[in-house]
């Protein structure tokens, strides 16, 4: 892997709980680490559940391996949440990983 090719700053961010005011649980994300990643939009499409229609984005995510990717995390890119889908130790020597991820977005539909 090229440092070239990691053009994008990516967050990776843990799932966290906090308490607010009236002492109830809120569950929010906290970043743990930004890093250089490439970022590529791999496939769209429509998903429609329970009168709820939603478009959700898959990417191809690589960068450098660390072990602060795992499935309960997600990157935050350019103001988009991006899911774990996937990982991949592409070698299998902890240098470079491929992460498959997705975003999802609610439409507004008529009706």
């Amino acid at each position: 892997m090229r440092a070239g090719e990691l053009r994008h700053r990516v967050e990776i961010q843990k799932p966290i709980v906090t308490v607010d005011g009236l002492g109830e649980s809120v569950p929010t994300w906290q970043t743990v680490t930004t890093v250089h990643a490439s970022v590529q939009s791999v496939r769209a499409y429509e998903n429609v559940r329970a009168r709820i229609t939603n478009m959700e984005t898959a990417f191809l995510v690589k960068l450098r391996y660390t072990d602060e990717v795992t499935p309960e995390r997600r990157f935050l890119w350019e103001g988009k949440e991006l899911y774990v889908d996937g990982i991949t130790d592409v070698d299998g020597r902890r240098r470079e990983m491929r992460v498959n991820a997705f975003s999802r977005t609610e439409v507004a539909t008529n009706g």
